[in-house]
Order: structure tokens, then sequence, then C-alpha cells
């Protein structure tokens, strides 16, 4: 019920939200966090995130290790694939406000991090960073007390519950370690079904926390 309000909270803030920079920066976050819940992404400061709408596969590089490098392709939910679709589409459209109104400089600049914040008073480009979701989240209202890695370790419960087995849900979370890759010869998880099994069970919960296909602009 917390989690739940909280994501209507953002919701309904980004949907009622007229000024295109500000708009843009709550859809980030609610993006964000749609992909955190969903994907269990660790996390970051800057997330490495690639999303081709094309082939509906999202690529994860969040694991921060010396000894590993852990890169996991995930088929995304349909929310989660809206709202990315909805993000990425999106760029153009916040470029040119920003052109208009603020700099016309920023059409030569190249936007390619999927997550990043706009200062609404300059229209300067800001990195996403989880200190700045926060205090984005506080000019909603918004007290999000929770660990930054709570939805992370939601999922891993939700998958639980849902009679995901083990092996299944360290293939979702990214857990691979030497001599026990997920999804590899030695395992017996089979690939399609592994991530039929997850889609299924993250799309209830996704609508069940308060997440749906919202549009990146008012209008549309």
């Amino acid at each position: 019920e917390y989690v739940l309000q909280q994501i209507t909270a953002l919701k309904d803030a980004t949907i009622s939200e007229k000024d295109p920079m500000v708009r843009h920066n709550y859809f980030t976050v609610y993006a964000y966090l749609c992909t955190q819940f969903s994907t269990a992404l660790r996390p970051r400061n800057n997330p490495e995130i690639l999303f081709n709408p094309d082939s509906r596969a999202i690529v994860i590089q969040d694991k921060q290790s010396a000894n590993y490098h852990e890169e996991r392709i995930l088929p995304p939910a349909n929310i989660l694939s809206h709202l990315l679709k909805e993000l990425r589409h999106g760029i153009p459209v916040i470029q040119r406000h920003i052109a208009k109104y603020h700099y016309p400089a920023i059409l030569g600049q190249s936007l390619e991090s999927l997550f990043f914040f706009v200062d609404p008073e300059t229209g300067r480009i800001r990195e996403f960073t989880l200190k700045g979701m926060k205090g984005i989240l506080g000019d909603i209202g918004i007290d999000f007390e929770l660990p930054m890695n709570f939805p992370r370790h939601y999922i891993k419960n939700y998958l639980y519950h849902g009679d995901i087995c083990n092996d299944v849900i360290d293939m979702w979370m990214g857990h691979q370690h030497s001599g026990r890759e997920m999804l590899s010869i030695i395992s017996s998880t089979m690939p399609g079904s592994a991530a039929v099994a997850c889609i299924y069970r993250t799309e209830s919960m996704l609508q069940k926390i308060g997440f749906s296909e919202i549009n990146y602009m008012r209008g549309k």
C-alpha cells in the first residue's frame, strides 16, 4: 500500500504537470523506478542501460566489480517498454523546447543517455543521480523513505512468492559467478521459458504497485 501510494502520487504529478522540462524530470524518475522494480536494476548514478525498441530488449550493466563483468539482456514488460519508448522518442521534443526558450545550441548535442534531468530554470542538462531523484520526489511532496535498492529486493521477493525457481530469479537479478553462469550449458534453465515466467509476473506486479503506460508529453 505504501509503494502504491508513492508511485500513484508520482504518476499523478507527472500527468498533471504542464511545464515540459519539469514533466521530463518527473517522467524520468517514473520510468527509472519502473525499470528498477521490473528488472531488479541496481541503484546507480548514470545507470548503464541500453534499450532497443525494435528488438524489445534491455541491456543492463550495473555490476561494479573488479572480478566479474555481468551483463544481462532482459525482455522488458509492456509497461516498461512503453515508458522507455516514450522517453527515447521524447528527447528531440525536449531539445526543441529548450532550444526555443533557452539556448539553441542544445540541438547540436547528442543525448545518448536514456536517463537525464533538465534544469527547469536554465534548460541545462543534468546527469541522473540518485540524490537528484530524491530531490525531485521531494519537490512533489513524496518522501520516499525506502532504501535505493528496495525495488530490486521487492521484485526478488515477488518472483519467489510467485513460484519462480531460484535459478530463474538469479538470472533476472544478474547473479552470475565464476563456474555458474545463468542460462549456460551447465544450467537447467531454458531462456524462453524463464523470460515468459518472469515477464508475466512482472507485468502483474507493476500494475499492482501503480505503474501504467502514461505519455511523455501532454496532449498525446
